[in-house]
């Protein structure tokens, strides 16, 4: 695969967000096992290939990202975390390495709800300014009326009427903006 695009909601908001600009530290230096040396050592290794063939192809293949309503600073969850250092919380935190879109584009979709109290519009706002000051294609969608959530379906009828009110419009819009970031190609 060499055309990947990531999405996630909530703490997977992070987490694509984290696959989409973290794939860069990808190393054999360890985490945190030396002063100032914070890489992500898979784990697993392709048969043949090395650490740094490796990065290069995730980094290469990992196309755009669609994080909805999730933290991109480790800050806005440290009560989530057990380590308390700043270098840790800069290791963990996507808003923290956004590429200038020279070095490496990576487009991004954006999707949060007005009703949001669990994770604030500020927060939000936070990786959309650093990732507009880096020149990295932004579509921001805010929904009004919803809360944090309106993607998750389960099968009770109250989740499912949500997601049916917002989730389908936005999941229609996200997959247009995947489709025109690989249409480019």
């Amino acid at each position: 695969p060499s055309r990947i695009g990531v999405t996630g909601d909530s703490a997977g908001g992070h987490l694509s967000e984290a696959a989409a600009l973290l794939c860069t530290m990808i190393g054999d230096g360890g985490f945190g096992e030396q002063a100032g040396v914070y890489e992500y050592r898979p784990t697993y290794m392709p048969k043949g290939k090395s650490v740094d063939q490796v990065r290069e192809e995730i980094v290469n293949s990992i196309k755009a990202v669609a994080p909805s309503y999730g933290p991109s600073d480790a800050r806005d969850f440290k009560m989530f975390i057990t380590q308390t250092s700043e270098e840790y919380y800069d290791a963990v935190s996507p808003v923290k390495h956004v590429p200038n879109v020279k070095d490496r584009a990576v487009p991004h979709f954006i999707a949060w709800g007005d009703q949001d109290k669990t994770v604030p519009r500020n927060v939000i706002q936070s990786y959309i300014d650093v990732l507009n000051a880096a020149g990295q294609e932004v579509k921001y969608v805010e929904i009004a009326g919803a809360n944090h959530a309106f993607f998750d379906w389960k099968p009770d009828a109250e989740t499912r009427a949500t997601f049916e009110k917002y989730g389908v419009k936005y999941a229609g819009e996200m997959r247009e903006f995947f489709e025109g970031v690989f249409g480019r190609e």
